[in-house]
């Protein structure tokens, strides 16, 4: 099975601190604008998974709403490292809380450049370990005509392994046991009023989306140009 997240990093001093940033963060991705943000760069996804009743209800919206804002953190003791996953946040809020986004995928060469990788602990010292370690090191993972052809896309692959396997995220997306990490959840939707707030926004960006896509059916169908 193919796999593709992303994770957005942050150093912290403790397991409070990782809690603390879980708690701040989904409070203030309820707020305007980042909730306007976020619901309209994924109402698409609502208009597939919720559906509406006869009176034009969608039953289903405010459970995709619990989902959306739902912000997860993992952390990691060893490294004191915690991650939000997800790294399509809105890109203000991103900074605002020193997160660094990065992309974990099997879908194709997994060789990303040294430098893309958060500049943190443990990053910066597996980086550190690849970049000077002798060629025949890497024999394990590659045969030496691979390593001779490319070393650096031997050495960026093999950083990928290092740290995929320094996070065992493996485990994270096997659901498997493990003490490597901890994984929590927080909603800052904490009140009947936020929900009622974020559905109405929810229910016109999709009806929007909805007007949109007929429209240009429609268009498809009669053979119009866009």
């Amino acid at each position: 099975m193919s796999y593709r997240f992303e994770l957005s990093f942050k150093q912290v001093a403790s397991r409070e601190e990782a809690m603390d940033l879980g708690v701040r963060f989904s409070r203030a991705i309820v707020q305007a604008p980042y909730a306007d943000e976020l619901i309209h760069d994924n109402i698409c996804y609502a208009a597939i998974q919720c559906k509406d009743d006869d009176s034009g209800n969608y039953k289903s919206l405010r459970g995709w709403l619990s989902e959306l804002f739902k912000v997860r953190v993992l952390y990691w003791p060893k490294y004191q490292l915690a991650a939000i996953i997800g790294g399509s946040w809105p890109q203000q809020l991103m900074e605002e809380f020193g997160l660094q986004a990065h992309e974990f995928q099997d879908g194709s060469d997994q060789d990303y450049e040294m430098d893309s990788w958060p500049d943190m602990e443990p990053f910066r010292s597996l980086k550190a370990e690849v970049e000077t370690a002798p060629v025949e090191s890497f024999l394990p993972y590659f045969d030496l005509d691979e390593i001779e052809e490319d070393e650096t896309y031997v050495r960026c692959s093999v950083l990928y392994d290092k740290i995929y396997e320094a996070l065992d995220l493996l485990s994270w997306e096997t659901e498997a046991q493990t003490d490597a990490f901890e994984e929590m959840a927080f909603t800052g939707i904490c009140q009947p009023s936020q929900m009622v707030i974020l559905a109405t926004k929810a229910s016109t960006y999709l009806k929007k989306w909805n007007d949109g896509m007929a429209s240009l059916l429609k268009d498809i169908k009669n053979g119009v140009e866009n």
